[in-house]
């Protein structure tokens, strides 16, 4: 693979809309970023498993807005970057994805309209 193909959702709640996400992009994306997932630490990552992906990668704020989640193939090399001296608002997550001894920056993001 030289290129991934990514995409990108804004959920407006990853809860009630999973089960349609996860038919969306089974056999489709090498990477997906979801924002506005609207999730805490009280679910488990496992509830948001996709088959053919890694554990993805998340940064949760709660019920009332926000979150970040990345989901990645599982047969690919990457890792999370951290995100230093972000600004409060912003809410994101970089990951270090390698391919074909390149390596893509891809970062997942939301910014909350105050």
């Amino acid at each position: 693979m030289n290129r991934p193909i990514i995409g990108h959702i804004n959920i407006n709640f990853l809860e009630g809309k999973f089960e349609a996400l996860k038919h969306l992009v089974e056999d489709k994306l090498d990477v997906l970023v979801v924002t506005e997932t609207k999730i805490d630490a009280s679910y488990p990552t496992s509830q948001f498993a996709i088959k053919g992906f890694g554990t993805p990668f998340r940064q949760d704020r709660n019920k009332h807005g926000g979150g970040v989640l990345i989901y990645i193939r599982e047969h690919l090399s990457c890792r999370q970057i951290p995100f230093h001296n972000k600004p409060n608002d912003i809410e994101g997550i970089f990951v270090e994805l390698c391919l074909r001894k390149k390596k893509w920056l891809i970062f997942g993001g939301y910014n909350p309209i105050s």
